[in-house]
């Protein structure tokens, strides 16, 4: 219930002022390891979206495709980009991810978790170094 009321609160505090987006940036392993928390999630979202005709889930990808091409909150459901589906068919691409301890130069003496189906990066993907490689523009 603490949960719900923590998502509602931030909800309605962005929808209630300035309409800032509201980002959801929550690790899937903590919903998996937190029983109930994800059917928590599923329920508020679909009480939004049938209370709010005016509020879109959208993915990171999605953000930056409408902010290279803003479209008004009445053309938004004809947003091609945003007419894309992801189906997702069978099982997930492995159940059990490394869990990568990472650091990164832009935070010196911080460690970052990674979970990742391949190897780990040397570095925690950061902006300046989206591979983790090390790479730098």
């Amino acid at each position: 219930d603490q949960f719900r009321h923590l998502l509602q609160h931030n909800f309605d505090r962005h929808y209630g002022t300035n309409r800032a987006p509201l980002s959801l940036s929550i690790d899937p392993s903590w919903l998996v390891s937190n029983k109930g928390f994800a059917d928590v999630v599923s329920e508020w979202m679909d009480h939004i979206l049938r209370t709010y005709t005016d509020v879109y889930f959208v993915t990171e990808l999605q953000v930056i495709q409408w902010i290279q091409n803003p479209t008004s909150a009445t053309a938004i459901p004809a947003f091609q980009a945003w007419k894309d589906k992801c189906l997702i068919q069978g099982q997930p691409f492995c159940s059990n991810p490394n869990p990568c301890p990472l650091s990164t130069r832009e935070l010196p003496g911080e460690e970052f978790r990674l979970y990742t189906c391949v190897e780990c990066p040397k570095n925690y993907p950061w902006i300046q170094d989206p591979t983790g490689d090390g790479f730098s523009f």
